[in-house]
C-alpha cells in the first residue's frame, strides 16, 4: 500500500520522494477486463464482421461484444470505420468513440451529457464542460478530449482546465492500489513539468527510475 508521513496532500507527496513513504510497489496489473483476454484476433475479425451482419441481432451481438472488448478491439474497429458499407462503419465510429473515451455501460449519464456537449460546443465554451468533468472526477476523460483536439490555438484555450488533473486523478488511483492508472493519466499530462516529475518520482518509487 501507500503510507503518506505527515499531513500534506498526496499531490504534494508525490512531487516529494522523501516525503512518501511506498511499500511493495510492483508493476500495474494487466488489461482489468478479463473477458477481452479470452478473444483472440480471429474472434475480434468475426465480431468487426458482424457489425454489418444481415441479421440485426447479430449486429446488436457484435456491438455489444466489441464494447466489451475495450481497447484490445481499437485497431480492427479503426479499419472498420473506413469501410464502405454504411452500417459497420457507423457502428465501428461509434464504438470508437465510447471505447476511446472509457465509456461503458456504467458510465453516469451525467458525464455522457458533459462529453456531448463540450464535442458539440463552440470553441470559446468546450473549457467550461472540461470543468464540469473535472468536478465530477472524470479525470482520463478531461486529458482524453483534450488531446483529441488537433489545433493548437484550441488547446491553448484549454490548458487552464486540465492543469492539475493528472496529479488529482493519480492521487486518487494511488490511494485506492491503481498505479496503472496512476501512471497512464501522468503520462497524458507529461509536457506539464509538475505532472512530470510526479510521473519520475512515482517510477523511482516502483524502482523503475535510476
Amino acid at each position: 500500500g501507500v503510507i503518506p508521513s505527515g499531513d500534506h496532500g498526496l499531490g504534494t507527496l508525490l512531487l516529494d520522494p522523501n516525503a512518501l513513504v511506498f511499500e511493495g510497489l510492483t508493476e500495474p496489473g494487466g488489461n482489468p477486463q478479463i473477458w477481452s483476454e479470452t478473444v483472440d484476433r480471429a474472434q475480434k475479425e468475426k465480431l468487426v464482421e458482424d457489425l454489418a451482419s444481415d441479421s440485426f441481432q447479430a449486429r446488436e451481438k457484435a456491438t455489444t461484444d466489441l464494447w466489451m472488448v475495450g481497447e484490445a478491439a481499437l485497431a480492427p474497429l479503426r479499419e472498420a470505420s473506413k469501410s464502405d458499407d454504411p452500417e459497420k462503419s457507423l457502428r465501428a465510429t461509434e464504438l470508437l468513440g465510447k471505447i476511446e473515451l472509457r465509456i461503458t455501460p456504467e458510465t453516469p449519464e451525467s458525464i455522457l451529457n458533459l462529453i456531448k456537449r463540450y464535442q458539440d460546443a463552440p470553441t470559446n465554451q468546450k473549457v467550461n464542460f472540461l470543468n464540469e468533468l473535472k468536478r465530477k472526477r472524470a479525470y482520463f476523460q478531461v486529458l482524453k478530449l483534450y488531446s483529441m483536439e488537433e489545433r493548437a490555438d484550441v488547446k491553448a484555450g484549454l490548458a487552464s482546465a486540465i492543469r492539475g488533473v493528472a496529479i488529482s486523478g493519480a492521487r486518487e488511483s494511488i490511494v485506492t492500489g491503481d498505479l496503472k492508472i496512476a501512471i497512464e493519466l501522468l503520462k497524458m499530462s507529461a509536457r506539464e513539468p509538475t505532472d512530470l516529475m510526479a510521473l519520475a518520482c512515482l517510477y523511482r518509487s516502483m524502482g523503475r527510475l535510476d
